[in-house]
């Protein structure tokens, strides 16, 4: 009986979660941002995680009281210009270990340009949330 109880609860939070993230997902700019927030709040609520709760309720009261939509998107623009800062960095540095043909140093080299380049398709594809 027990059980039943516990899993009728875990797939009604379940539900409840699936619900906020579609509606997240539906908004955009600061709207998805809190709606993010409370989703993850309700977890940490669910789960009784204090830490996480204070942390998310002081994120979600800051986010209220000071995201805008123009601040939100430059703040994503400064990232993507980061992030397109930080490739070209990597791409210098495996073009100069590709000049000394050190290949250890290549596939470091290789492996921080493609960890730069998800990182910047990331930054890329917040500018649109």
């Amino acid at each position: 009986m027990k059980k039943a109880i516990l899993l009728l609860a875990a797939g009604t939070l379940a539900l409840s979660a699936l619900g906020t993230a579609q509606a997240a997902q539906e908004s955009k700019g600061c709207a998805a941002k809190i709606q993010n927030i409370k989703a993850d709040l309700e977890n940490a609520r669910a789960h009784k995680n204090r830490a996480q709760i204070s942390g998310l309720e002081t994120a979600l009261s800051r986010t209220q009281a000071n995201c805008t939509d123009a601040s939100l998107a430059k703040d994503r623009a400064d990232d993507v210009a980061k992030a397109q800062d930080k490739v070209k960095e990597r791409e210098q540095d495996l073009a100069e270990a590709q000049a000394k043909n050190d290949k250890s140093k290549i596939r470091k080299a290789t492996s921080k340009l493609d960890d730069a380049k998800k990182d910047l398709a990331q930054a890329q594809a917040e500018i649109g949330k």
